[in-house]
Formats: C-alpha cells, structure tokens, sequence
C-alpha cells in the first residue's frame, strides 16, 4: 500500500486526543494505550485517570460478582462473564463495595485484612488493621467514598465484635486513606444483632438504617454521626421488610417488600418521595429454562436503561421435591413487565463502574493530610478544613509550592531542593539503597513509591521528559541535565514507602 503523502497526514494535539480518550470506554482506553509511547503515558497521568472517573458515570454500569475467590465482569445486555482475577491473599474473600471502579475485599468472619484493589489494573493496597481484639466479627459492612472538598477517599466499616462467643457492641470505624489508624465513630446504639443496614455512601456522607428503623448519616466535612426525622422511615415499616439502601445513579434509593409489592423510594433533603415499584404478581418470565414462581424481588442492583432493572429475586417457597436456586438474578424490562434470568445461585453481584484509579494514587509521601496540615502551619492557613483555598488563590498556591520544594518531610532527609542542587551528601545506607543527588532525586522525595523504585515506568519517564523540555526552552542543553541514573530515579529505594510497598516487601 503506497504511503499517504505528508501533506495529507493528519496530526492531533496531544489535548485533543486526551479529551477524546478519557471519554471512551475502559475496554477501548486499554486498546489506545498500546497505540504509542505517548497515549500510553497519558493514560497513567493522574489527571487523565480523574477525567477518566469522570466520564465513566455517562456509560452504563456493569456487573461485578464475585465467587469461588474470583471477580466476574460482565455487560448487562448481553451477561456474558469475563474472569478479572483471582484473590488469593485473603480467606474466604467477600467483595463489599465498589466505587469508581475500586473494590473493598475482606474476609469472611474478621475485620482484617481489608484490602482496596481495581480489578481492571490489578493493583491492591491492604488497609492498616483495627485496633480491636476479638475473635470474630459479624456482620461487617463495608463502604468506600470520596470527599470532594478535601479530595481524599474515606473507608467505613460498621460491624459486631465476638468475644468468646458473645457477641459485644456494635462499632463504625472510619479510615482516610493515607492514614495509619481507623478512627473510632461514637454511636448511641447498644443493640448487638444487625444495628443497621448500610453503609451506602452518597453526595459526600454515609448512611445507614439502624435496628430502631432510623436513618443515620456520617457527614465526611464534620466526621459526626447524625440521626434523621424517623418519619423517613416510619411509614413503611408497617408494609415493608428486608428495608435496604443503595446509591443507584447519584439517587439515595431506598428499598422494601410487602406482601404484593417491592417499594423503591429515594430520600432526599430528609424527605422520602414515591420512586417506583413493581406488583410481584405481575412478574412474568419470557425465559423459559426457569420458573421465577415462589420467587420475590428483594434487591435492586442498577438501572442500566431508565425502565431496565436489574434485581436480585429470592426464593420465598421451599420445594423439597424439585430443587431450586435461592437466589436468581433478572433483568426486568418494566415497558413489557418481563423477566430474564440471567444467573442462579449464592451469588454477590454489584453494579460496577471500571476505571484505570489505582488504590495508592492518593498514598504518595507528599500528598494527604500531612500536606494539608503542615503547609497550612507554615502559611499560617487552614488548609485541613478548606484545601480549595489551594486552587482559588494563585499567590497561596505558589507558597505552598515553593515550601514543598525547600522543606524537608523529615529532619534527617533532604529537601528536594537540597537533593536537586547538590547540597545533600548521601551517607552509607543511601548509597546502598542507590539514592543520588539529582533530578531523580527530588520525585523520590516528592512523590515516593508512587513513581521511584518501580523500574523505568511510563510515569516517571513522563515527568522526566517534561523535565528535559523545559530545560530546551530554556536555552539549558540536555547533556547538563546528567546522566540517567541521576535523571531516573526507577532504582532508588524511597525515603518514605507507603503501607503498600511495605507490606509488598516483608511479604
């Protein structure tokens, strides 16, 4: 085939071909990326992985379901399931949560180890453990959610201790990533069986249903537990059972059963409004390789089309003569009132939404609330309680700048100013952890083992090449710039290695 001439080439700018990348579907960012070096790069950028996170709430959900120690993924049109990995570093595992496209895995009975981990990537982080002691926990919930205003994501987990076979006081615990301690969330329940059901996060909060049929709500800017009017709540007790709470879509719904019914309402501004609801009489299979007689809808799991739902339906009647799956999992199309069943059995299916965040993104030596607080110190500002001043104050944001680059995160390791110019003499241990002055030098100390100790990874040649443009524009030739082991810093060992890599390493 004869070449196309240069004049008929046709050449995207690199903003242009980000726009449209971070807007496609992961299966589609996952073919572009092996494209060229330079997609590549720009798909591990962290502002393309938020866009990407973004954009990923416009494409319809997928199912995620976990059995036998493996993670499913299928498409709610077609159900066909494609094996994402296996988890074999924790007994029994349960996937708890999703949240722009990460996953909470724990194990069945215990607290710990609680994991965080993108099945697309493959890329964990083991949360530290609780400082409970206890033999087992029951009823462990598990939900992930993201501030907006301090742009950190928060763990919460709310569970029963048993000590010796007794079961003890119901606790929430709260975690910020990057933190090395769960936080302890005050209660005034003192119920030991199911205190609640939940937790779903939403627009920045928590919730839960507590065991006295009352709506809690943990606000992420105050860290206190609130209770709701129990008129939310109130009216339906009376027609409904198995009550349950999920994010579907932005919407705070809320769920139950009645003899003929299957309620879904939304609760907004501490108010409930009428959302929708299927007669169970109604329901009628067009499969015909199963029966959904004796069955009754108990979940909703997503919304992939505004009259397609797809639910969880449980087996109410016990037939000792034919057997029969307890749980079935349907698409319901509510414009023709039909049902295909699409999987059977003891399932836990979620709606998914993929994406290419990595659990430690926010986990670097240099970000968290360390940052917050000790520039905010500095600066004589409250950064901790209002981090945006960072991007609404452009003089702010300079100083931060600037006290991040001369100051040293501890007394006895150098600035990234010092490192960069020469001033730091490494000692021994260093030397053997081959860390030198330099450019590399400086992303090892401002960013850790997110980009150093790695190899020779996209991201950090990417911050490297940006380094060596800047350099030409002004007017510094690149052989200045040293040699590559000064430039690189893909095998110095961090001064600070998060949770992750410490643990990657001893294990």
């Amino acid at each position: 085939m004869a070449k196309r001439p240069k004049s008929m080439q046709i050449t995207l700018s690199d903003d242009l071909v980000f726009d449209i990348l971070c807007r496609l579907p992961i299966e589609s960012i996952l073919k572009f990326k092996s494209v060229c070096k330079s997609w590549n790069c720009m798909t591990q950028d962290p502002v393309f992985i938020n866009c990407q996170v973004s954009w990923s709430k416009v494409h319809p959900p997928k199912l995620l379901f976990n059995a036998n120690a493996s993670c499913f993924l299928t498409e709610t049109s077609d159900f066909n399931a494609k094996k994402l990995m296996d988890i074999n570093d924790i007994k029994k595992p349960i996937v708890k949560c999703s949240f722009n496209g990460l996953i909470c895995i724990a194990p069945g009975n215990h607290l710990d180890p609680l994991k965080i981990c993108n099945p697309i990537t493959r890329e964990s982080l083991e949360l530290p453990r609780s400082h409970f002691i206890y033999d087992r926990a029951i009823h462990q919930q598990v939900a992930l959610g993201y501030d907006n205003i301090t742009k950190r994501y928060t763990v919460v987990r709310s569970f029963v201790l048993s000590y010796e076979n007794i079961c003890r006081r119901a606790s929430i615990e709260m975690l910020t990533l990057g933190e090395t301690a769960w936080k302890k969330i005050r209660t005034r329940e003192t119920y030991v069986d199911d205190i609640c059901v939940g937790p779903v996060f939403h627009d920045g909060a928590f919730y839960w249903i507590s065991v006295q049929n009352q709506l809690l709500q943990l606000d992420l800017s105050t860290h206190k537990l609130l209770y709701f009017p129990q008129q939310i709540l109130t009216p339906l007790t009376p027609l409904c059972h198995c009550i349950r709470l999920l994010n579907l879509e932005g919407r705070l719904l809320l769920t139950g059963e009645s003899s003929r019914s299957f309620f879904v309402f939304e609760v907004n501004n501490r108010s409930r409004h009428y959302f929708t609801n299927f007669m169970k009489d109604h329901l009628r299979s067009n499969d015909t390789t199963v029966d959904i007689s004796g069955y009754t809808p108990t979940d909703l799991i997503c919304m992939p089309s505004q009259d397609n739902y797809i639910m969880r339906l449980t087996r109410t009647k016990v037939d000792y003569i034919e057997w029969k799956p307890v749980n079935i999992f349907v698409s319901y199309h509510a414009q023709n009132n039909t049902v295909a069943c699409f999987y059977s059995g003891d399932l836990n299916v979620m709606s998914f939404k993929p994406s290419l965040l990595f659990p430690n993104m926010t986990m670097s030596s240099r970000t968290g609330n360390y940052n917050y607080g000790a520039i905010g110190e500095a600066l004589k500002v409250d950064l901790p309680n209002r981090p945006e001043n960072l991007e609404q104050n452009a003089t702010l944001a300079f100083q931060a700048a600037i006290w991040t680059w001369m100051t040293p995160i501890k007394k006895s390791q150098p600035s990234a100013h010092e490192a960069f110019i020469g001033l730091w003499k490494p000692t021994k241990n260093d030397t053997m952890a081959k860390r030198v002055p330099g450019f590399g030098a400086t992303m090892k100390i401002l960013y850790g083992d997110y980009f150093c100790g790695k190899g020779d990874i996209d991201p950090m040649n990417n911050i490297i090449s940006h380094y060596l443009f800047y350099c030409d524009l002004l007017g510094i030739g690149r052989e200045q710039a040293g040699p590559n082991e000064v430039l690189s810093c893909a095998e110095q060992v961090p001064f600070n290695p998060t949770s992750a890599t410490r643990s990657a390493s001893s294990s």
